[in-house]
């Protein structure tokens, strides 16, 4: 079986809460959608909220806005293997006193 695209699960979730609400997502998109989030490790807490049919319809609307946010921002990224090797020092981090910056002069005085 193909698996539909990212976009395409929002695309259409998308049509169904403008055309029907919320309330009548089929659960085969609702899975679908879970499973788009998952793939992206999108918030556990916005997928549990869009499939709990007791939330209100707002708060499962806002939790679909989140999810949508964080898929579409992650989908398309693959991971990066990290290559750096540990040479076994950490440089040296400067101190607040090296970080700080003096403030310019007040226009007028000397």
């Amino acid at each position: 079986m193909e698996r539909t695209t990212s976009p395409d699960v929002l695309r259409r979730f998308a049509e169904v809460v403008e055309r029907d609400g919320i309330e009548h997502v089929p659960a085969d998109l609702l899975n679908e959608l879970l499973g788009a989030g998952r793939d992206v490790d999108a918030s556990a807490v916005a997928m549990a909220v869009v499939v709990d049919p007791t939330e209100p319809a707002v708060a499962r609307e806002r939790a679909f806005r989140l999810l949508s946010i964080q898929i579409i921002g992650r989908f398309d990224r693959a991971p990066v293997p990290c290559n750096r090797q540990r040479t076994g020092t950490a440089p040296a981090r400067p101190s607040s006193a090296d970080r700080r910056t003096t403030r310019p002069a007040v226009i007028g005085t000397t």
